[in-house]
């Protein structure tokens, strides 16, 4: 089932199936960021629209600053570029979500909580893991380079 929410203006969240819809009738998004580390749409991708983007993240433990910055400096330049874009994951549920908020958080200066507040009350069924929430309160105190604050727990920036 094609599930997609727009959590901020031209940012959609998404399942994988919304992903698939939109690359192959390639009449929704502009751009396509697929976050989820066991699902790979490149063999449906053809003629350059949607732009697909594969920046694969764990569900769970195990990723990297890096990987976070990259998919918000993808969204940034979406976003800059007046391109709608669909963030998505298998369930659209976690991974996607996720991002979303770090991406909020950082793009309007909201603390993190308030970020996935929001992005929750447009996703439905948003349901992120506890562990990739931190790992992106991690990246983004390494962008702001100051520490931030996620469920009561303060991160700094990496070194």
């Amino acid at each position: 089932m094609i599930e997609r929410n727009e959590v901020v203006r031209l940012l959609y969240v998404g399942n994988a199936d919304a992903a698939k819809d939109s690359i192959i009738r390639k009449d929704f998004a502009d751009v396509v960021i697929n976050v989820a580390i066991d699902l790979d749409l490149s063999h449906i991708v053809s003629g350059g629209k949607p732009a697909y983007h594969h920046v694969g993240l764990h569900d769970g433990p195990g990723n990297t600053v890096q990987s976070f910055i990259q998919c918000w400096e993808i969204l940034a330049q979406a976003y800059d570029d007046h391109l709608l874009t669909l963030l998505c994951c298998i369930g659209g549920v976690s991974r996607s979500v996720s991002v979303a908020a770090g991406w909020v958080s950082y793009r309007s200066g909201v603390d993190l909580d308030a970020a996935l507040i929001h992005v929750m009350s447009r996703r439905s069924g948003a349901f992120p893991r506890q562990d990739v929430m931190w790992q992106v309160a991690d990246a983004l105190a390494t962008v702001r380079g100051s520490s931030v604050v996620y469920g009561g727990t303060t991160h700094a920036p990496a070194l």
